[in-house]
């Protein structure tokens, strides 16, 4: 499950666990299912960079009141 963000709307939309992109709800994204949870990712280098340690992130995310870990994405410059 991914970490949510309130959007100007007031409803809440999932991030990249990794960036901190919100992701779109009606659009297919990577994802990985670890330990039975499902991770979402803005894009196939966030889901890539996560795979390579997941336990490792798992960690650093449960202690990251932002809910992401600030990794610098090719979307990085675009509107989060």
């Amino acid at each position: 499950m991914n970490r949510m963000r309130s959007s100007p709307s007031g409803r809440y939309r999932p991030i990249c666990p990794m960036c901190g992109r919100r992701l779109e709800a009606n659009r297919d994204a990577p994802t990985i299912v670890f330990m039975g949870q499902e991770y979402r990712f803005c894009c196939q280098q966030c889901q890539e960079h996560f795979a390579r340690m997941p336990e490792r992130h798992i960690v650093q995310l449960a202690h990251e009141p932002s809910g992401y870990l600030g990794y610098p994405c090719p979307y990085d410059g675009l509107p989060r």
